[in-house]
């Protein structure tokens, strides 16, 4: 993860409770999965953390932060078949606008989703 945050426009944010680590969402300011937008690139909240909002303030970190950069769209890409994450993302106001291959293989296809009004979901 360090070198991730190294790179121009890549930045991390961690969800900590007492000392613990308890999720961390990934995100660039710029990708090619939806030209001009910026992109949730990760997120992951620990299974007995889920729940307690904790993904919904780290998305909206993220969202904060390229607000904050004058990027006013956010992507994401979901693999096919994981519908409890495509429900927490729709139910925070992203939309399903296409198909891509995935990048970890072919055979494996991508939802990107993407949301239009970063200033309603930020927390930052």
């Amino acid at each position: 993860w360090a070198d991730y945050r190294c790179r121009n426009g890549h930045f991390i944010f961690v969800a900590v409770e007492d000392q613990a680590l308890k999720g961390f969402a990934a995100g660039m300011e710029a990708s090619d999965v939806e030209p001009g937008a910026g992109l949730l690139d990760s997120l992951h909240v620990e299974a007995d953390s889920r729940g307690h909002g904790i993904g919904k303030r780290l998305i909206g970190a993220v969202a904060g932060h390229l607000w904050q950069k004058g990027i006013g769209r956010m992507a994401i890409t979901v693999i096919e078949g994981n519908d409890a994450a495509l429900a927490v993302y729709e139910h925070l106001g992203a939309r399903r606008i296409g198909h891509r291959p995935c990048s970890y293989g072919a055979a494996v296809r991508e939802i990107v989703l993407r949301w239009d009004e970063l200033d309603r979901l930020r927390t930052t």
